[in-house]
């Protein structure tokens, strides 16, 4: 079974086995992320050693330029459960505080990869940055790893259509409406967690009842319009539609997350909910009252359907 620590102090590895080490942010574990993941583990195999991962539960601009972070992709809890179920050793996630920001660069060598995981061969992606103003790159891993006992690789930068994968390119995608694309690129669709809130009860009315969601605000949530997800309430798994938007047919307020399920007429309120996006349907339009806003949600459903139920 798998170790996790969240406390770099709490570390404690076996001094008779190499360890092989990767380290980086890993927001979204997209498939990149994974093919490093996997590196390290076969890595460690070749040496009958202990794969570990070092990254973050916050995202480093956090504390690096506090206000200008990007939305994550993935949450802690979210990115534990996504790099465990690769089938790493050890996790070792830490929040990015400003010891570490403060911290030279052949300190973090020395202190953390040497002395506190004592690693034998250190992976990391192409872009990894670390240490005070990001002075320590590849570069400097590669320069050091003489000096303390390690054999370093750095990943080759991985493409798909042409582009190449980052957790950037993936938000830039999922900031267009973009869902499947970026689904491509993490090898599963994005996924928000929330609680089912109360609302005012005005799809009821129209034979379209919906649940207003209370999602986590730190994880990336698509643009204004209407998408084919599927909801999961820990139980079962419905194929639903949701809309993000104001509302404007109605005379909306405030900006909400509302799910409408497919097969279930039910109470949700005080549920937590997750949600898989799936498909963009359409943007969100105002309509000449509910009954063209019921013919409209009549389409949405049929289409909705087809994209849950396609291959």
């Amino acid at each position: 079974m798998a170790q996790v620590f969240e406390n770099l102090n709490d570390v404690m590895l076996p001094a008779n086995k190499p360890v092989v080490l990767t380290i980086g942010t890993f927001d979204g574990v997209h498939c990149a992320h994974q093919a490093l993941l996997r590196e390290t583990i076969e890595e460690a195999r070749r040496q009958n050693g202990i794969a570990a991962v070092l990254t973050f539960q916050n995202h480093p601009r956090t504390v690096i330029a506090p206000g200008h972070e990007p939305m994550l992709l993935t949450n802690w809890p979210a990115k534990r459960d996504l790099i465990l179920a690769q089938g790493i050793d050890v996790l070792v996630g830490i929040p990015f505080d400003e010891s570490l920001l403060q911290m030279p660069a052949e300190q973090f060598v020395s202190d953390v990869i040497g002395k506190k995981f004592g690693a034998r061969a250190v992976m990391s992606g192409p872009a990894f940055h670390f240490g005070f103003r990001g002075a320590g790159n590849s570069e400097l891993l590669q320069k050091l790893s003489d000096k303390h006992a390690y054999v370093y690789k750095r990943q080759d930068p991985i493409s798909l259509h042409g582009c190449r994968v980052s957790s950037t390119l993936i938000r830039d995608m999922l900031d267009r409406g973009d869902v499947a694309g970026a689904a491509e690129l993490l090898t599963r669709p994005h996924r928000n967690v929330g609680t089912v809130v109360t609302g005012d009860g005005i799809g009821r009315t129209i034979q379209f009842p919906t649940a207003n969601m209370q999602l986590a605000q730190d994880v990336l949530i698509p643009p204004r319009g209407v998408y084919a997800v599927r909801v999961t309430d820990g139980a079962s798994t419905y194929p639903a539609m949701m809309n993000i938007g104001w509302r404007p047919t109605v005379g909306g307020k405030e900006l909400r997350n509302e799910i409408h399920l497919l097969d279930f007429d039910g109470d949700l309120v005080g549920r937590r909910m997750t949600i898989d996006y799936v498909k963009r349907l359409r943007d969100e339009k105002k309509f000449d009252g509910l009954d063209a806003l019921r013919e409209q949600l009549q389409q949405d459903r049929v289409a909705a359907r087809a994209a849950l139920t396609s291959p």
